[in-house]
């Protein structure tokens, strides 16, 4: 039979465990702190990656920009200027070939 002392807390035996409990709650507490500045941090960085991503979209969309422009303007030389004097010229081989 039990005399109930085993459910007696002395107050030595509770002051330990309340210090212990006020330590352990110390180191939550800085780390909670640490890990607010990391968040932070964290926060910044994305959104530098963020900057960086989009700076990125659009140098790749101002290249392409930039190639399609030279593509068109060689065309329009090729197809203004060139052809129709590579054609003429062909032409006029041909007909003096032909007829002299």
């Amino acid at each position: 039979m039990s005399t109930g002392d085993e459910y007696v807390v002395t107050f030595g035996r509770w002051d330990a465990t309340q210090r212990e409990n006020d330590r352990r709650l110390g180191v939550l507490e800085r780390h909670a702190e640490a890990l607010a500045g990391a968040e932070q941090e964290h926060r910044g960085l994305a959104d530098r990656i963020t900057a960086l991503e989009q700076a990125g979209k659009a140098s790749v969309a101002s290249e392409r920009g930039r190639r399609e422009r030279a593509w068109a303007l060689a065309l329009v030389l090729i197809g203004s200027l060139v052809l129709p004097i590579l054609i003429t010229a062909v032409t006029a081989f041909l007909h003096i070939k032909n007829y002299h």
